[in-house]
């Protein structure tokens, strides 16, 4: 099964950012990103059977012991040429340097196709990917430019989502130090009539 790793903004970033994707989506003809809950990917999808994820759940819940949740800025939006829309995450060291670098240094091993070392880590939000054409990409970039967005929010653990048909479930709540409860839930998850 596909699964990935994410920081998952609550209310109200969570439906202002699933709006911005339903926005995409009637505006550009674009749907695959309504199938996620708005997210930072930490650890992107690979193939993986329940036993081998839960092990990785257990190697992030034992860096979290000393985690605290931290503050994330999300700042207008940009693009990664010539399929990606998202909302920005300006470069932020506990988030790029510290806290998904660790991780990646831990899992290197665990996950050797991902290749994490090697890959730049550059936190977003995606609003738009992959069934974009170039056509609604170049529209999309002069569309989302002209609007202003600034939200700031506490990251409070990683969620794991496993892919279940045509959509990500939010599956595994690994929360950082001192968090009893998340601040996305199960309920606030993308309706299955989303992933059409």
């Amino acid at each position: 099964m596909l699964r990935f790793w994410a920081i998952i903004p609550g209310d109200p970033v969570q439906a202002e950012v699933m709006a911005f994707k339903r926005e995409a989506a009637s505006v550009l003809h674009t749907s695959r990103a309504l199938r996620s809950p708005a997210h930072i990917t930490v650890i992107p999808p690979v193939r993986l059977g329940l036993e081998d994820a839960v092990s990785i759940d257990q190697v992030i819940s034992t860096l979290h012991h000393g985690q605290d949740p931290f503050p994330v800025v999300c700042h207008g939006f940009d693009s990664f040429p010539t399929r990606v829309l998202y909302v920005g995450i300006p470069d932020q060291e506990c988030l790029v340097g510290t806290y998904a670098g660790r991780i990646h240094a831990l899992l290197n091993d665990k996950l050797p196709d991902l290749s994490l070392r090697n890959r730049p880590y550059r936190p977003h939000m995606t609003i738009a990917f992959r069934d974009l054409t170039e056509e609604a990409f170049l529209q999309g970039q002069k569309h989302f430019a002209e609007r202003r967005y600034h939200r700031e929010w506490m990251a409070d653990g990683i969620w794991r989502l496993d892919h279940h048909g045509h959509r990500w479930v939010a599956a595994a709540f690994l929360p950082f130090c001192g968090v009893d409860r998340p601040n996305f839930s199960e309920e606030d998850q993308p309706a299955k009539s989303a992933s059409l």
